[in-house]
C-alpha cells in the first residue's frame, strides 16, 4: 500500500515540476488563452531575433577600385652586385699601439709592453655601445690580433689602450676595421728603441 502512494506522489511531481526534462536550452510550450478564461499566456521568455537593418539603397559615388595585388614571381627582381647579404661585417684584426715617433723607414714605432686595452661598439650615432665588445692585455710587442663582428648598423670601434698612466684612443669606422691598425699614444721614444 505504501508502495501504491509512493507511486502515485511520485507520477504527480513529476508532471507538476514539467516533465523532467533537465535540457536548460529547451523553450516552453505556448499557452492558447482559454476563450471562457479571460486570461491572456505569459510572455515569450526568447523572443525572436531582431532583423538587421536593411542595407542603404544608396552605392558610394565613386568606389575605388582594388588594385591588382602584386605577382607572386620574383623572377623581376633585380639584386645589385654590390648589395650585401649579411646582417654584419666580420674581420680578423691586428691592433698595433704605437708612438708619435716616426721610425726610419716612415712608421710609427711600436709601443712594446704589455698594455689594457678595451674595445667599445659605437652605434650608427657614434655613441658608446653599453658593453665592450673586449678588454684584453696586449702581447709584450704591444699588439693583440681579434676577430671582431659588427652589426651593419654599427658605425664601427673606440680603441683604447691605457700606457702606463696615460689613456690613448682612437675610432675606426666599419670600413677601417681590416687588416692592421693603429692605436697612436703621444709618447716620446728614443730613437731605435721602437719596433
Amino acid at each position: 500500500m505504501i508502495s501504491k502512494y509512493t507511486c502515485i506522489a511520485l507520477c504527480l511531481l513529476t508532471v507538476g515540476c514539467g516533465g523532467g526534462s533537465s535540457d536548460e536550452t529547451s523553450t516552453p510550450a505556448p499557452t492558447v488563452p482559454d476563450q471562457n478564461s479571460g486570461t491572456t499566456p505569459p510572455p515569450d521568455i526568447n523572443p525572436d531575433p531582431t532583423p538587421d537593418p536593411a542595407p542603404d539603397p544608396t552605392p558610394d559615388p565613386d568606389p575605388t577600385p582594388e588594385p591588382n595585388p602584386p605577382a607572386a614571381n620574383l623572377d623581376s627582381v633585380v639584386v645589385p652586385e654590390q648589395f650585401d647579404w649579411s646582417m654584419y661585417k666580420e674581420d680578423e684584426v691586428k691592433i698595433k699601439t704605437v708612438t708619435s715617433t716616426m721610425r726610419p723607414d716612415g712608421e710609427l714605432a711600436g709601443l712594446g709592453g704589455k698594455h689594457f686595452m678595451k674595445i667599445v661598439a659605437l652605434d650608427g650615432n657614434q655613441q658608446e655601445v653599453e658593453n665592450p665588445l673586449q678588454r684584453s692585455l696586449t702581447s709584450r710587442t704591444g699588439e693583440t690580433r681579434t676577430k671582431l663582428k659588427l652589426p651593419n648598423e654599427w658605425y664601427g670601434i673606440k680603441v683604447e689602450v691605457t700606457v702606463g698612466s696615460q689613456v690613448c684612443s682612437k675610432v675606426f669606422s666599419k670600413e677601417e676595421v681590416t687588416g692592421e691598425i693603429e692605436v697612436p699614444c703621444d709618447i716620446e721614444m728614443p730613437a731605435g728603441d721602437g719596433e
